[in-house]
């Protein structure tokens, strides 16, 4: 089973440059950048698009954990408690173990 981390933190505090040097210390590691599920135009920052944005995250960090990755690796500005919670619950049977960082400045 794979060990899940979460990186999250406020925008521009340096999560992504974080996640991509633990993505090439880490052996066997696959990494989704949260932003990358919701490229889509025009933008806007709706329910819908936010529940999009929820559902494609969870859709692939199951799909990369159910691979059998050793770590696999999540950054995205996780800023609320309970959208961790939703992220988190449907991977629990997945996960070996969840690991949760919050980058501050």
């Amino acid at each position: 089973m794979s060990k899940l981390i979460l990186l999250g933190g406020p925008p521009g505090v340096g999560k992504t440059t974080v996640a991509r040097l633990l993505w090439h210390e880490l052996d066997d590691c696959a990494w989704l950048e949260g932003d990358a599920v919701w490229q889509i135009r025009p933008f806007a920052v709706t329910p819908a698009s936010k529940r999009l944005a929820e559902e494609n995250i969870t859709a692939v960090l199951t799909n990369y954990l159910a691979s059998g990755r050793a770590h696999v690796l999540f950054s995205w500005v996780l800023h609320r408690l309970d959208l961790i919670q939703r992220i988190v619950a449907p991977l629990a049977d997945l996960a070996e173990q969840v690991n949760q960082f919050t980058l501050v400045a």
